[in-house]
């Protein structure tokens, strides 16, 4: 019985696999287990591939729900699909992501696991710019220093 079930994954983690942003975010919005990893594993790679448009159409809603995403299922390798995929939208879409992670680490009823990842993801980031990131394509320390002038003057404007 067990065999005639493992072909049937890959075939359903084909048909589930997403072509855009949009199509991710309403994976991991269904808040099941098997599309939220597939949702995932493609994440990063959306993010490298997007077009201007598709990442400014789609950031503050994917860096929203990234940010409250929690590993409710114990899906493995979940904090390293999670990361890579952030990281990779943070510097490919460094206004409206660094807005929101400012604006939520701020927020009274935002869970203090959330605020940690966005410390976590901000560390992630610096340390990108390192030469043997592994992220999948080449970060200019240009953007880092970018993402974080521009975090800098958001938490500016907050603590207004």
């Amino acid at each position: 019985m067990v065999n005639n079930i493992q072909p049937i994954l890959p075939r359903l983690a084909n048909e589930l696999t997403p072509k855009y942003i949009s199509q991710a975010i309403a994976l991991i919005k269904s808040n099941e287990p098997d599309k939220i990893e597939v949702a995932l594993k493609h994440l990063e790679g959306l993010f490298t591939k997007a077009s201007r448009l598709e990442l400014e159409e789609n950031s503050k809603a994917i860096c929203s729900l990234l940010i409250s995403l929690e590993n409710e299922f114990e899906l493995e390798n979940f904090t390293t699909m999670h990361c890579s995929a952030f990281v990779v939208l943070c510097l490919r879409e460094q206004k409206f992501t660094s807005q929101i992670m400012c604006q939520s680490l701020f927020l009274k009823d935002i869970p203090m696991i959330c605020r940690l990842n966005i410390l976590r993801i901000f560390l992630a980031v610096v340390m990108t710019c390192d030469e043997n990131s592994t992220v999948g394509w080449t970060v200019s320390c240009t953007n880092i220093s970018t993402l974080y002038t521009t975090t800098m003057l958001n938490l500016l404007e907050i603590n207004k």
